[in-house]
């Protein structure tokens, strides 16, 4: 059947038609509508001009179309433009519009058609045409993917046989004697689009570039043309090529943009804008809003108005919401309302503040900051009509702008800040007051509870052999059954003779595949055992020779290798290695694992010791509720710990334990015959290839009387996902949508346990136990509780020696501190929370406890003054490592205005600089301040700069000599062992026509460079550089970006994966725009492991760095934008286009030409001389008390537990039967990111 083009023109605004009719009825003389479908524009005239339409005369091929067209046409020609000629038909019209809307693409010659109209205009017709963009942001999202499928409409008709991007359509017109006169870009949101479900399956990166290139939300082209008169006048206009590609000029408009929420939050890509003017005494603005791809099962929720794009004043009279066919507004809001201030203030985030009441005027106007926010609520009526209909937003602005309201705008937010921030501290001074009172009272009742606590101690001995039984641990159920306690018996009594069938599906991975069944028959275990491999079809020859190899190697043991010529997937293998275990216990192994001794006896006692139990879970480094220590995400092994070592402290610490759980895990579960015996294999259709077997398993055998337990005695080592590799999101979710449909109420259960957290006492007792390991010695690292350099640092340093030592960390905390045992790049969840000043001495007892043999400071800002005696409380001996400008600038830069270098000037401008912004505890002498960290450094055992330029200042600041220098040392070697640069000739994306790419890396602020490189980019955008920068990464404010500077911003990445994303990128050259003394700089240390060419600022631990570098440039830290833009300018001339290559350039430091009159830093060897020697008697450390394991010792933060009772009130939400749909719509990625929040 005949496909019939019918528009909709009641429910379209922003239409191609509508901005056609719009041209029309400025001059309504005789139409030709080629291509006229079933009469839309007919219809759309005689709406608007009544009996002014003009004439209008209309051409299709299909006479459906034409009948249900007739009344609003003149004439009607059905016509196959394709083998007929209009000039034929039509000899003697002169038409003053001819229209081609949505019909040249749809041509075998449309070039006739062009040629034909010439001679049907008048002598000042036009020609009006609109066709498809093939560059709309969301048809390249669809191709990026692989896929080009044609639809029935849209931009991917079937019936398309030309395509076109906006050049090669001026181009187009151009070669055949038409020159475009005027553009109007026809956009719609990529949500509203065919091709929503294509462009959200795209990474965030991705999408954010497709979005910054020209027309990219544009999905036609609407072009008014008239005829050339030469071959002269065949030029491209520039009003395409430039005025239309831009955004409007800054300096006269600014932005206002509604975004919609339909349920999916706010997003970028799915949003109205429209330009308004600076100046303007009153201007009245309207902002479309699409109908939904879906409206039946998607309504609009909020909408959002950002008014303006930037600060200032701004007055606001009157919001009007209006749908798409109603004669009257929705929803209004006016400023002459009696209480119109009030519901603004509702509506308002506080980046939107209301002038009025301090100006005492009745205007409502605005101070909106950078991020100017006004959300407009809409009740399920309005939000289901707008979806199904369609409307827009009327928005009338008073003044806005001028210089001095931007002025007075800024003035009255800071005083609006100061404000508040005193009335927080009125408020917490008083809450802090009536504390101080509280514990007052309390003061003696905590003396006596410590002296109690303290005939309670014990030492590490006893901290083994009196571990904490779990067995009272239970969990509820999906039947609301309480789980049963544990059994303790013995493991000699509980172990039963037979045999144990271990099965391990291989499919890909041979050295974990030979890690794996290399553990199984070395370990040493006394229960019996037969191994089923199953090579389900590997496609890695070498692993499948390898398996024959070991069989054959091991043919006296009880080993069977089978082998699939087809691939049946995991738990088809799964089920075919049941078949041949022939009724025995089985133990299901995934090929990642690596097993330990006694693993398969002390799971087997497991089972055994009641008879109800049908499964049983060990321990792992990565195995979800299973896991430590990262719990329960799972992650890596400590640092400096092998599995076994692991696995013989869990069989110390709980021998015979188990905690009853609703599911086994899949990696290393141990299934009791019987129990497999009555309920049956693993549900091969529904879970084929893996994921979600082993859940759907134990909930079936739940429903039987069967029981599941952690074998908490038992650990083995799980590298995770290796047979799965890519596959695996896609069937972790398919699982769930399965495992919800057949269980309703299990995952509310899942989230209800780990609230609870039954396993958060055993985790304690291994954190300790491990920091308390006789053959480690045992650091107490201090520090602030951010991010940063310090803190990557400090987790290094737990990575690097974690083998020989143990490291607790002590951080600020509300009211006091905490500290946790870390471990490397995962600080562990169990946190001990100690109020100072109060619980001071409590806390020095305890660290004594411990057995604290040296503190390390690492920074000190949040921490009260007595954390320094902590060293000599202990009696241990302290480090210090200087990561900043701390100790001599309480501004911690060495900034003046938080922005640019204050230049060192002496102690005078110190104490000017700490008079107008005292340091974070009140301190205004700058005498004093030095003085008291000249004390701490002055004392210390070693002082360790990351740098010689900190060590130099240190030694001028305080006179401390005894300074070294050891950052390399856990990074990444000596400086000799980063690759040598390549030139630009050996880059891979070498041209000499192409743009100077220069990327910037990490987290800019002001004094980062991210004010300067906004600057640069701009400079260079208005100057048509041949530069572009691309921050890799973010920045504290939101900068402009392409096309109003030449900047592209790719947002936030992960450091592990900066070096892929650097590859992709291939950048020219990184650059580094930092306006202070940097101390080391981990983002250099990217770009040199890059092996990439450097620009930096000359001055500190760059400067240093990079002196006698090849490749690399330096300029001064007062370089603005101008001399940043013309070195990248002169290495572009000198290095791209001219290729020079020999001699290379070298870096040149002012600051470091010449070797410095001040001693330059000692090195410094970590593993040699950082480490006291440990403990060599656990006994002669002090006792540890039980105590320590109270979960009323470990309070989480108030933050934590509301997110954790969120987590499970979204967990039961999502459960629900009419939520269900809603929660499967929110894309994969999002649910984890919220997951792993609420699990912080």
């Amino acid at each position: 059947m005949t496909h019939l083009y019918h528009r909709n023109i009641e429910s379209e605004t922003n239409s191609s038609l509508h901005a056609i009719a719009a041209w029309l009825e400025q001059d309504p003389g005789p139409v030709l509508d080629i291509g006229m479908g079933t009469g839309s524009l007919g219809r759309l005239l005689a709406r608007r001009l009544g009996g002014a339409s003009p004439p209008i005369d209309g051409v299709t091929h299909q006479r459906e179309e034409a009948c249900l067209a007739d009344g609003f046409y003149r004439e009607v020609y059905v016509l196959d433009l394709d083998a007929a000629r209009l000039a034929d038909v039509l000899q003697t019209r002169a038409y003053r519009w001819i229209v081609c809307a949505d019909v040249l693409e749809h041509l075998r010659n449309p070039e006739q058609v062009l040629h034909d109209a010439k001679s049907l205009l008048g002598e000042e017709g036009e020609l009006l045409l609109s066709v498809p963009n093939v560059a709309y942001a969301g048809l390249l999202a669809e191709l990026l993917q692989g896929r080009w499928v044609y639809r029935d409409e849209g931009l991917l008709d079937r019936t398309h046989l030309r395509f076109f991007t906006l050049n090669s359509l001026q181009d187009w017109l151009s070669a055949h004697g038409w020159q475009a006169l005027e553009l109007k870009p026809i956009k719609l949101p990529i949500a509203a689009s065919e091709f929503r479900p294509n462009w959200e399956a795209l990474p965030e990166r991705l999408r954010r570039h497709l979005l910054r290139q020209p027309h990219a939300l544009t999905y036609q082209f609407v072009l008014r043309c008239v005829p050339t008169v030469s071959s002269a006048a065949q030029q491209t206009s520039p009003l395409l090529t430039a005025s239309d590609t831009a955004s409007p000029r800054a300096e006269a408009t600014f932005a206002v943009e509604l975004f919609f929420d339909e349920g999916q939050g706010f997003r970028e890509d799915f949003k109205s804008t429209t330009w308004a003017e600076l100046g303007n005494l009153k201007q009245t603005i309207i902002l479309s809003i699409p109908t939904v791809q879906e409206p039946e099962k998607e309504h609009y929720r909020r909408l959002r108005l950002d008014p303006s794009d930037r600060p200032g004043l701004l007055i606001l009279l009157y919001l009007g919401l209006r749908i798409h066919g109603d004669s009257q507004t929705c929803l209004t809001w006016s400023a002459e309302d009696e209480h119109a201030i009030e519901r603004l203030r509702e509506w308002s985030s506080g980046t939107v503040l209301n002038l009025s009441p301090a100006l005492m005027t009745s205007q409502v106007i605005l101070v909106v900051g950078d991020d100017a926010q006004i959300q407009i609520p809409l009740t399920p009526t309005i939000g289901e009509r707008l979806a199904r209909y369609g409307g827009e937003l009327t928005v009338t602005f008073g003044s806005a702008g001028t210089l001095e309201g931007w002025a007075l705008a800024r003035s009255y937010t800071e005083a609006l800040k100061i404000r508040h921030q005193f009335e927080h501290l009125l408020q917490t001074a008083r809450e802090k007051q009536a504390e101080i009172e509280r514990l007052q009272t309390l003061l003696r009742e905590r003396d006596l509870a410590l002296q109690t606590m303290r005939l309670a101690w014990q030492n590490y001995s006893s901290l083994i052999n009196a571990a904490p039984s779990l067995s009272e641990s239970t969990f509820t159920s999906p039947s609301g059954d309480r789980g049963h306690p544990a059994c303790l018996s013995p493991l000699a009594d509980v172990v039963k003779p037979g045999l144990t069938t271990i099965i391990v599906p291989v499919y890909r991975g041979l050295h974990e595949t030979q890690r794996c069944l290399q553990s199984v028959i070395k370990t040493k275990v006394s229960s019996d055992w037969q191994l089923i491999i199953i090579d389900d079809c590997s496609p890695e020859p070498e692993l499948t020779i390898w398996l024959q190899t070991f069989v054959g190697e091991h043919t006296l043991k009880n080993i069977r290798l089978i082998r699939h010529d087809t691939n049946l997937g995991f738990v088809r293998s799964v089920n075919e290695g049941i078949e041949l275990a022939a009724g025995t216990d089985i133990v299901l192994l995934n090929s990642d694992t690596e097993v330990t001794d006694g693993w398969l006896d002390r799971l087997r006692a497991a089972c055994y010791r009641q008879a109800d139990v049908g499964t049983a879970t060990p321990w792992s480094n990565h195995a979800t509720l299973f896991s430590y220590p990262c719990w329960p995400e799972g992650g890596t092994l400590p640092p400096g710990w092998t599995a076994g070592e692991l696995a013989q402290l869990c069989a110390h610490l709980f021998a015979g334990q188990t905690l009853d759980v609703p599911t086994a895990h899949g990696f290393c579960m141990y299934i009791k015959a019987a129990c497999l015996a009555s309920t049956g294999s693993f549900d091969a259709e529904a879970f084929g290839h893996g994921y979600g077997e082993e859940n759907d398993f134990c909930l079936r055998a739940s429903k039987l009387g069967w029981r599941h337990v952690h074998a908490l005695d038992t650990f083995v080592f799980h590298r995770g996902s290796v047979s799965f590799g890519a596959e695996r999101e896609q069937r972790v979710q398919k699982a769930i949508e399965i495992i919800r449909q057949r269980y309703p109420d299990y995952e509310s259960t899942i989230y209800q346990l780990i609230r609870r957290d039954p396993w958060e006492k055993a985790r304690r007792v291994l954190d300790l136990a491990r920091f308390l390991h006789p053959t480690r010695s045992r650091i107490l690292l201090i520090s602030h509780d951010g991010t940063g350099g310090a803190d990557r640092h400090q987790h290094e340093l737990a990575e690097a020696l974690g083998h020989k030592a143990s490291f607790i960390r002590l951080q600020p905390y509300p009211e006091g501190v905490i500290w946790y045992v870390m471990s490397g790049k995962i600080a562990t969840q169990r946190r001990w929370h100690y109020r100072l000043p109060d619980e001071y001495r409590e806390l020095v007892l305890d660290l004594k406890a411990l057995g604290i043999q040296q503190v390390h400071f690492h920074h000190w800002q949040g921490l009260p003054l007595s954390i320094f005696d902590l060293p000599r409380h202990l009696g241990v001996p302290y480090d210090v490592t200087v990561h900043d400008h701390y100790s001599y600038c309480p501004q911690i830069h060495l900034s003046q205005n938080g922005t640019d270098y204050c230049g060192e000037q002496g102690t005078s401008q110190c104490q000017r600089c700490l008079q107008q912004h005292p340091a974070p505890d009140g301190t205004r002498d700058i005498q004093a301040w030095r003085a008291r960290h000249a004390a701490l450094l002055l004392g210390a055992r070693y002082v360790i700069a990351p740098s010689r330029d900190v060590a130099q200042r240190l030694q001028r600041y305080f006179g401390v000599t005894a300074v070294v220098a050891a950052h390399d040392e856990l990074t990444h070697g000596h400086a000799h062992c980063w690759p040598e640069p390549r030139a630009f000739c050996d880059l891979p994306s070498f041209s000499t026509q192409r743009r100077l790419r220069v990327a910037v890396l990490g987290a800019l602020s002001p004094i980062k460079g991210a004010d300067l490189l906004e600057a640069t980019a701009a400079l260079a955008a208005r100057e048509s550089a041949p530069v572009e920068f691309h921050l890799l990464g973010y920045a504290y404010r939101s900068l402009r970006t392409a096309p109003r500077t030449a900047l592209i911003c790719h947002g936030r990445y992960d450091d592990e994966d900066l070096q892929e994303l650097l590859a992709w990128l291939q950048p020219d050259l990184i650059w580094l725009p930092a306006r202070v003394s940097e101390t080391y700089s981990y983002t250099l240390s990217a770009a040199l492991a890059a092996g990439l060419p450097v620009a930096a600022t000359d001055l500190g631990a760059l400067a240093e760095r990079l002196h006698g570098r090849p490749w690399s440039w330096l300029l001064p830290v007062s370089a603005d934008a101008r001399a940043w833009l013309d070195l990248f300018l002169h290495i572009r001339e000198q290095h791209l286009v001219r290729g020079l290559k020999d001699p290379v350039p070298v870096a040149r430091s002012a600051q470091h030409a010449a070797p410095s009159a001040v001693n330059s830093p000692d090195s410094f060897d970590y593993q040699r001389q950082y480490l006291p020697p440990p403990i060599p008697n656990s006994a002669q450390a002090d006792p540890l008390c039980e105590e320590w394991m109270r979960l009323g010792r470990h309070q989480p933060p108030a933050a934590a537990r509301r997110r954790l009772w969120l987590l499970g009130r979204l967990a039961a939400l999502r459960s629900a039967p009419l939520l269900r749909g809603v929660a499967a719509r929110i894309p994969a990625p999002v649910q984890r990111r919220i997951k792993r929040w609420l699990l912080r």
